[in-house]
């Protein structure tokens, strides 16, 4: 089974809406992953948090052609396109990435 594929469906209803929260976690104990989205949790083999963010980052930008890219802090990044914002922040030594999709407010927008 490909899991990138099941992960990549997975994600794209939930990164289609107006707002979303995806968590990643790696677990030291186990060696394997663990995708939470909308109340649903997903085992998977250990994915770097590298490689599970440019998944998502991916199927965001399918439908969001990113403009812009904001660092937040040392370990997360924002993704700004014209609608919408994904937010991609790690806590490593929590094994936690998060990803939150947010609509972006039409007030404040510069190009």
């Amino acid at each position: 089974m490909d899991y990138r594929d099941k992960i990549a469906k997975t994600l794209e209803k939930e990164l289609g809406r107006g707002s979303a929260y995806i968590k990643y976690v790696l677990s030291s104990d186990t060696g394997e992953g663990e995708l939470h989205v909308d109340g649903e949790s997903i085992r998977l083999p250990a994915y770097s948090f590298t490689e599970m963010s440019d998944i998502v980052r991916s199927e965001f930008e399918k439908r969001n052609p990113i403009r812009k890219t904001m660092p937040i802090g040392f370990r997360g990044e924002r993704f700004i396109s014209d609608d919408k914002e994904l937010e991609i922040y790690a806590t490593g030594s929590a094994g936690l990435i998060e990803y939150r999709v947010s609509l972006r407010s039409k007030e404040g927008q510069h190009g």
